[in-house]
C-alpha cells in the first residue's frame, strides 16, 4: 500500500513539474538561497565519498563531455594563458621537456611515489622544479594559500630542501663573533 502511495507522490510530483517549468526552477533558485550554507556543506562532505566511489564513471563523464565541448575547452585555455602568461610557458615548458626526454619525472621528493606533478616556486625558471605527488602537491599549495602574511613561513609537511624561498632568512646585525677570551 505504501510503495503504491510513494509511486503515486512521484508521478504527481513529475507531472507538476513538467506542467509548470518556470515556477519549478524559481522554487529551486529559492530552496537553494535560502540554504546555501547547508548545501554547500553537505556537498563538501558527501562530495569526496562520491568521486571515490564513482571515480571511474565520472572520468569517462567528464572524457566524454571535453570531446563534445571543445570550443569551451579551447576557451578556458585562452582564458587561462591570458590571465597568467608566466605560468602557461613554464607549464608549456615542462610539457616540451618530458616529452624530448630533455627532463625526466622523478619520484615524489616526500615520499617517493609515482605519479608526480612538477611544482614551480619560482616560474621564471621554468625547468627548476620540485617533483611531487599529488596529495604533497595539493598539500603544499593548501598550505601556500592558508599561509600567514609573513612570507618566511616554513610548509611543515615537505623537506626543508623543497623551501627554497620559504626558509628563515639570517638574523640582521649578528655578525660579531663571539670568541674566547685570551
Amino acid at each position: 500500500m505504501k510503495t503504491d502511495r510513494k509511486e503515486y507522490q512521484r508521478e504527481w510530483q513529475r507531472r507538476r513539474r513538467a506542467a509548470n517549468p518556470e515556477k519549478e526552477l524559481a522554487y529551486k533558485r529559492e530552496y537553494r538561497l535560502k540554504n546555501a550554507k547547508r548545501l554547500k556543506a553537505y556537498d563538501r562532505d558527501r562530495g569526496p565519498l562520491y568521486r571515490a566511489k564513482n571515480r571511474i564513471e565520472l572520468r569517462e563523464y567528464h572524457r566524454l563531455w571535453r570531446l563534445e565541448n571543445p570550443e569551451r575547452i579551447a576557451g578556458y585555455t585562452r582564458n587561462f594563458r591570458t590571465k597568467f602568461p608566466e605560468k602557461a610557458k613554464a607549464y608549456s615548458a615542462i610539457s616540451k621537456a618530458i616529452q624530448r626526454n630533455r627532463l625526466k619525472r622523478q619520484p615524489c621528493q616526500v615520499c617517493g611515489e609515482f605519479p608526480t606533478h612538477a611544482h614551480h616556486e619560482d616560474y621564471s625558471r621554468p625547468l627548476d622544479v620540485d617533483w611531487l605527488c599529488t596529495a604533497h602537491h595539493h598539500s603544499v599549495h593548501r598550505k601556500l594559500l592558508t599561509k600567514s602574511s609573513d612570507t618566511h613561513t616554513q610548509i611543515p609537511s615537505v623537506p626543508p630542501h623543497m623551501n627554497k624561498n620559504l626558509h628563515q632568512p639570517p638574523p640582521v646585525g649578528n655578525n660579531e663573533q663571539t670568541g674566547s677570551a685570551s
